[in-house]
């Protein structure tokens, strides 16, 4: 009768045990559930909020008040010292193609 016993015991020991886990795995699953339910509710409140802020926004192009400055002639000549040592003047350049790049 004592193996019978804790043979019975062990069952039911696993079988708790089994059960117990199989609530934190619902516990677990719900957990991620409810974080991904939140991270979609931050992402979508905050492009809506980004989307606003966007159409607030006043751009120069849609400004009807801007009057910005108007550009006449050309450019006054200035010489300046290039990373070789070598002096680089502006009127070197007259007529060719040009760029102007802003690192970001």
């Amino acid at each position: 009768m004592n193996d019978g016993s804790c043979a019975d015991r062990i069952v039911r020991v696993s079988a708790g045990s089994e059960a117990q886990s199989g609530r934190l795995t619902i516990r677990r699953l719900r957990l991620r559930w409810l974080v991904a339910a939140l991270a979609l509710i931050l992402i979508i409140t905050g492009a809506a909020a980004f989307r606003a802020r966007l159409s607030n926004s006043t751009s120069p192009a849609t400004d009807q008040s801007y009057s910005g400055s108007e550009l006449r002639g050309s450019a006054p000549d200035f010489r300046l010292v290039d990373q070789r040592d070598s002096s680089v003047q502006l009127s070197d350049f007259r007529g060719k193609g040009g760029g102007l790049g802003i690192p970001g």
